[in-house]
């Protein structure tokens, strides 16, 4: 099983094309150093409403990342123990399964 980390957001980030849809529905692009979001929002910036794009932490986006894509292909997902676990082998940090 591999599993997805920081330093794989990081590295897709790097590489590009690559998004996040957490579980409240909402999209973010990836970046080097942070996740950008896909839809803009309206926000008030020195007394007048004007159209953000929200930008997020990698620490503080991942508890809550349900899928990610890359290139429009579905490359990780979290698994019912809640680890957010890669679909393809290229990506992640390999861990070994406990034995029941």
């Amino acid at each position: 099983m591999y599993i997805i980390t920081l330093g794989t957001l990081r590295r897709l980030g790097n590489n590009g094309g690559a998004t996040v849809r957490l579980y409240d529905g909402s999209v973010y692009r990836l970046t080097p150093d942070c996740a950008l979001s896909e839809t803009k929002e309206k926000a008030i910036i020195r007394g007048e409403y004007c159209w953000v794009t929200i930008e997020k932490d990698f620490k503080e986006l991942y508890p809550h990342i349900r899928t990610i894509q890359l290139q429009g292909q579905v490359i990780a997902r979290r698994n019912k123990s809640g680890q957010l676990e890669s679909l393809d082998r290229s990506y992640g940090k390999k861990v070994e399964e406990k034995q029941k």
